[in-house]
């Protein structure tokens, strides 16, 4: 953590837009034509590094869109912790509470993308981090004393018209769900890799996005309007909920409409990160206001395009285009 005593956002006005908790990793993507066979050695097509996670893929989107943002997590104190907090300024998402835990590892992952398939494997490590606690996110007051009473840790999160979670940290989540909606602000859970505790937060949570394996696991294979239907009935405080399935499309449901959302077809060249590209753009058409019809379309647009491009600090650049990109697949 750093060295100088941070105020309280009690003391300060400042409102993000969107305020995200998780874990981060420092992504090494390889884009390959094909996967290589066994004690094989081949050329990449482009070899990048990124942050990674659904949580800081979607705020760097949601930054590129003129949303503010920040980003409250953990990372090692070791090189790749100062590059992750240089990199997520670059993306103009707050870092100020990346908090660096000392003799830790960040954590990594490598993988390899192949763009004849649109495919990826990936390969993780962990780290060697410690589970997220709220004594993390300790902030000194004006007289620079720092409390550990967890009251005043929770009142001294940042602000946030909407707060963006995975469906990790188990331990310290449902306090800070439950601190931001007494706050009344719209809580985004992106569910990914099943995990059973994370059917705990669920009841805490406005917008529910859930990847269709995750949902199967939990209702059984049946189709994505069923699953959604499912969702709404077993989490009945969602305003919205959002099943996700790769290029078979979405289902969302929204005021007792069920809406079905076809993938847009493009040539991919990397598909990592498109459904946290997806999320973060329908976190931005939530707080628009759009519909649920228009969520989705935009939604699936953003993640088109992102499929176009290697990594997931770049396209769609903005919200304009993606709205173009929907006028042209609209004139074809």
């Amino acid at each position: 953590m750093s060295t100088t005593p941070r105020r309280r956002s009690t003391d300060n006005a400042e409102r993000y837009d969107v305020v995200g908790f998780s874990t981060i990793v420092v992504d090494q993507l390889a884009i390959v034509p094909r996967y290589p066979a066994p004690d094989e050695k081949m050329g990449a097509d482009s070899i990048l590094l990124q942050p990674g996670g659904p949580v800081p893929t979607a705020l760097a989107l949601l930054s590129r869109m003129g949303r503010s943002t920040a980003f409250c997590g953990l990372v090692g104190d070791d090189y790749w912790g100062d590059w992750l907090s240089q990199i997520l300024q670059q993306r103009k998402i707050d870092a100020q509470r990346l908090v660096r835990v000392p003799s830790a590892r960040t954590p990594l992952a490598q993988i390899c993308s192949e763009h004849s398939s649109g495919t990826r494997t990936v390969l993780h490590d962990e780290g060697m981090l410690p589970a997220l606690e709220l004594r993390h996110f300790a902030l000194a007051d004006q007289q620079g004393s720092i409390s550990q009473r967890a009251s005043d840790i929770l009142d001294s999160l940042p602000a946030a018209r909407c707060i963006h979670v995975d469906g990790r940290e188990h331990e310290i989540m449902p306090r800070i769900l439950e601190e931001y909606r007494r706050r009344e602000s719209l809580v985004c859970i992106d569910c990914g890799t099943f995990r059973r505790r994370t059917l705990e937060l669920l009841p805490l949570a406005d917008c529910i996005i859930m990847p269709a394996g995750f949902a199967h696991s939990v209702f059984g294979n049946r189709p994505l309007e069923r699953l959604v239907a499912d969702c709404h009935d077993a989490w009945l405080s969602a305003s919205r909920i959002v099943i996700t399935d790769g290029v078979r499309g979405s289902a969302g449901w929204s005021d007792g409409e069920i809406v079905l959302q076809g993938a847009w077809p493009v040539t991919t060249l990397d598909s990592c990160g498109a459904g946290d590209i997806h999320t973060g753009a329908f976190i931005h058409a939530t707080l628009e206001g759009m519909s649920l019809a228009a969520s989705l379309a935009f939604s699936a647009a953003a993640a088109a395009l992102k499929c176009t491009v290697p990594g997931n600090g770049s396209s769609p650049e903005s919200a304009a285009a993606v709205f173009h990109f929907l006028d042209t697949q609209a004139a074809d």
